[in-house]
């Protein structure tokens, strides 16, 4: 898996202020830039497809296990409102 690049990642870092966008607290250093639509199905590097989470909704966003569907995974649709 590629990383953003560098402006990317900052640049959704400042918009974001460090703060979740799920759960909206300040993370700090905890927080990731996750892809909305993964890499894997063709996401890009792109700032329209980066979300700054915090480690625990990172860990939600991206453990949801297709075949034990517990809860509700995070769609990128969900995920951009």
């Amino acid at each position: 898996a590629m990383p953003f690049p560098p402006s990317v990642k900052e640049e959704a870092l400042v918009r974001s202020r460090r703060c979740c966008c799920v759960c909206q607290e300040f993370a700090g250093l905890h927080i990731a830039v996750h892809h909305m639509v993964p890499e894997s199905e063709g996401g890009p590097d792109t700032l329209e497809n980066a979300i700054v989470l915090c480690h625990r909704c990172h860990d939600e966003a991206s453990r949801y296990n297709v075949r034990q569907p517990l809860g509700n995974k995070y769609s990128p649709q969900e995920l951009r409102r």
